[in-house]
């Protein structure tokens, strides 16, 4: 009997440990294709095959040579080469590899879920309880998706007293821990989360073929950025929901807002940062902090952010004046101040919260790592390694933020310390006796 109902269970746990695993590889492989659409951008392969989804209608460049091979001998310096053919193809087949990946992920998740359903149906039919807090992998109620732990310096609030009051003679109320640290145990896979990410990759699919057939319209690309970012985001919180994270101090709670307002600042910098790409404005300032010699150099800023136009000319069709591509530069730039003041303090500040340390330290580095590879591409005129570091580092960005918002929710989620009214102030005399 026994053996009979450890086989389910058995089954159930290699099943979620498969999920875990494959998620994991997902949001690698969503990390590495962020790096590697710069590569793309920056090599200028968004068009080494001008079609979609295969090249010139085969499957791999092999079947194109001829086609490509001719026209790059037209055009040598234009958009189509061998090579630039193959950089945008593998790009296109990671990305279905992804895709794939996702929704796997999907399923697996549905049927997990089922597998939790039949045995809490087995478990009510012959009469067994679940275990505190809901089946396993659950968090406890009342707490927001928490496990609350009594940490060092716990403070303590009194226990209900018994009906009917205390005795006379009781010295007062028995007293628990107040927890002083909330720890996320690792929960079943989200289904919706699971589903509404393989919706999200589809649309990524399809702003991957407008990106081609749009011909590189800059709005297009950098929507496409930004979905990218927010797979990654999606697929992050999924992984911090099956496997959980350490005990975080009840101060942890107090930068959520300050997470949020820096998560935000970071998205509007990472679309300011596309559009420099996407509009090869990278090169518009080449010192630094000034641009041109100037604090404040000629910029067209309507031009420079006219959203639906091709890629370098107005929307009457005009080539884009130097001006814009100064505008869309240097407001990257400005904007990287305040968020870099705003991410950097924060980070700072919680290096010294329990549970938020390597989180800081890391944000930190990163930031660190996004200045240096930020002003490389300035003076060594957009380096190639430089270029794809710097989008890493904005997505290890967004990475690092999520997880400082998702421990201090946790913390935020934590019972309020009680104040204790049965208990005479430290600064107040003895209690008055009876007919004093």
């Amino acid at each position: 009997m026994s053996s009979a109902a450890s086989s389910p269970a058995s089954s159930a746990a290699s099943s979620a440990s498969a999920f875990r695993k494959l998620l994991f590889f997902a949001l690698f492989l969503t990390f590495d294709l962020i790096m590697f659409g710069a590569f793309v951008r920056v090599t200028d392969a968004g068009l080494g095959c001008p079609d979609w989804p295969g090249c010139y209608g085969k499957i791999t460049p092999l079947g194109a040579l001829d086609t490509i091979r001719a026209e790059a001998a037209e055009r040598p310096q234009g958009p189509v080469t061998e090579f630039k053919a193959w950089v945008e193809m593998l790009h296109r087949y990671v990305a279905a590899g992804l895709g794939l990946i996702i929704i796997a992920l999907a399923v697996m998740a549905t049927r997990l879920r089922r597998a939790r359903l039949a045995e809490a149906r087995v478990d009510a039919s012959h009469g067994r309880r679940p275990p505190p807090g809901g089946t396993a992998g659950r968090a406890a109620p009342g707490v927001a998706g928490s496990r609350i732990t009594p940490g060092a310096g716990a403070r303590m609030a009194p226990e209900d007293p018994p009906a009917g009051g205390l005795p006379p003679s009781s010295p007062g109320p028995a007293a628990r821990p107040l927890p002083a640290e909330a720890a996320t145990p690792a929960a079943p896979p989200g289904v919706a989360l699971a589903w509404f990410t393989l919706v999200w990759i589809i649309l990524q699919g399809i702003f991957g073929a407008w990106t081609v057939t749009l011909k590189l319209k800059p709005l297009v690309v950098t929507g496409h950025l930004l979905g990218g970012m927010i797979l990654f985001g999606l697929l992050l919180a999924q992984a911090v929901r099956v496997a959980g994270h350490p005990p975080v101090a009840r101060e942890a709670g107090r930068y959520l807002r300050w997470g949020a307002l820096a998560l935000a600042m970071l998205f509007v910098q990472i679309t300011l940062g596309g559009w420099v790409s996407t509009n090869y404005a990278t090169l518009a300032c080449r010192d630094f902090p000034a641009c041109q010699g100037e604090f404040w150099p000629p910029m067209d800023f309507a031009a420079g952010f006219e959203l639906w136009r091709r890629l370098g000319v107005t929307g009457e069709g005009a080539a884009l004046p130097f001006q814009a591509l100064t505008a869309i530069h240097y407001t990257h730039r400005l904007f990287a101040y305040a968020v870099f003041a705003v991410v950097g303090l924060l980070a700072w500040r919680i290096r010294r919260v329990g549970g938020l340390e390597r989180v800081g330290d890391t944000l930190v580095a990163v930031l660190v790592l996004q200045l240096v590879t930020g002003l490389t591409n300035i003076f060594l005129d957009w380096p190639l390694v430089a270029a794809v570091l710097h989008t890493g580092g904005a997505a290890a960005l967004l990475g690092l933020l999520l997880v400082v918002l998702f421990r201090a929710r946790a913390a935020a989620a934590l019972p309020p310390v009680a104040v204790d009214s049965t208990r005479a102030s430290p600064l107040s005399g003895p209690p008055a006796r009876a007919g004093a």
